[in-house]
């Protein structure tokens, strides 16, 4: 919130701007407002789900192909470790906190 000042003289004000009050990243990255900080923790969790669905996408496009060969096993062994980290640690237990106590706050 912008601090308002009010000069003895005149009925003018202006506002002091600072770093958080514009519509920077700056200010996004350095903000202590609880629904700003929703907000980040959503976008970053969409991401990661973003990045976790993918991984999902070829596993089952491997899974379609008659003998598995889209992918080779190695591989396929690391995106199903790699969606299976990031759906629990990176979507599930950072969800909880940020769409149920921080944006309802």
């Amino acid at each position: 919130m912008p601090t308002i000042l009010q000069s003895a003289n005149t009925n003018e004000r202006r506002e002091v701007e600072s770093y958080l009050t514009a519509h920077s990243l700056r200010s996004w990255l350095f903000t202590t407002d609880h629904k700003r900080i929703g907000l980040l923790y959503l976008f970053t969790i969409l991401v990661f789900f973003a990045i976790a669905a993918v991984a999902a996408g070829i596993m089952r496009l491997n899974l379609l192909t008659p003998h598995g060969d889209l992918v080779q096993a190695e591989t396929y062994n690391r995106l199903f470790t790699l969606h299976g980290v990031l759906m629990v640690w990176f979507f599930l237990i950072p969800s909880i906190p940020s769409a149920l106590i921080l944006r309802l706050i």
